[in-house]
């Protein structure tokens, strides 16, 4: 009897251990920079873009969601609220830039 009472115990002890690692594993996975526009989501690509047209921005984004959440609102973000808002345009052959604190980036859809 006292055989099966230890058992359940470490199995009881596993679970809460595996729970807790995946919980932690859950915590790390961030998105990465993703901005919601015009009903599609695009994701940084990290490639600065270093020739800026001079026009102005074709909106900005001002709705901000935490990093661990995948943005869903109309030009939303899961980054850059220190900026207070993000600058975007579309540009000329097609692509889509975002401006995160003084320089431009380009950013690609995710479908």
């Amino acid at each position: 009897m006292k055989k099966k009472y230890i058992i359940a115990i470490a199995l009881a002890i596993g679970l809460i251990a595996a729970g807790c690692l995946l919980w932690s594993m859950n915590q790390n996975n961030k998105y990465p920079q993703i901005v919601y526009v015009n009903d599609t989501l695009y994701y940084n690509t990290g490639e600065k873009c270093n020739v800026v047209p001079r026009r102005m921005p074709d909106e900005v984004i001002e709705t901000f969601v935490p990093k661990e959440i995948m943005p869903d609102a109309y030009n939303s973000a899961n980054f850059g609220s220190q900026y207070g808002q993000l600058e975007f345009m579309f540009l000329d052959d097609g692509r889509f830039i975002v401006k995160i604190g003084a320089d431009w980036f380009y950013f690609s859809d995710m479908n």
